[in-house]
């Protein structure tokens, strides 16, 4: 099989728990976001290292919205007013200059619970629903029989492992 012009990464947003979540937060999201192979290593990963000497003067750092919005270490240097504004147009920049698709899967914990019960999980829910149209995209950009592979963001070693049972239920199932 002939290796595709795209990758996927995937993130999520929040936690899948149904029973004992945050009310100021009551969504899950998993996040797909479709880059072109060429433009993320031309574009994307030197954009990136550049943002990231610039402001902690190495590329060890890793961007998670949390840690940025509350200003955690590293992302404490932000509590500098004029440092933040310039590190927040940085990133907007990056991200308005970069070619992505993004596809996200958004589940609102209270209405999903109603209709399908805690035995399901939402996150093989967002799951399959992402990886479909992941797959729909991925064939309207000429993808048929090419490898594409999915990257998804580590959480732990028992997630991981859930996530892997969930993938291969969703992959044998969308096809």
């Amino acid at each position: 099989m002939r290796r595709g012009d795209y990758i996927v990464y995937v993130d999520e947003s929040g936690d899948h728990n149904l029973v004992d979540f945050d009310p100021q937060y009551p969504r899950f999201v998993l996040a797909f976001c479709i880059f072109r192979i060429d433009h993320y290593v031309e574009h994307v990963v030197p954009t990136v290292q550049r943002l990231k000497f610039d402001f902690f003067g190495h590329d060890m750092v890793v961007l998670h919205e949390r840690d940025i919005r509350r200003e955690l270490h590293p992302f404490d240097v932000l509590l500098n007013g004029a440092v933040r504004s310039r590190f927040m147009s940085s990133l907007d920049a990056l991200i308005s200059s970069s070619r992505f698709g993004i596809v996200a899967s958004v589940i609102r914990k209270h209405e999903f619970r109603e209709r399908r019960g805690t035995q399901i999980s939402p996150y093989e829910v967002a799951l399959e629903f992402g990886l479909e149209r992941v797959f729909l995209q991925l064939q309207d950009r000429g993808q048929v029989g090419k490898k594409t592979y999915v990257v998804f963001e580590g959480r732990g070693r028992n997630e991981d492992k859930e996530l892997e049972l969930a993938f291969r239920g969703s992959s044998q199932s969308s096809g």
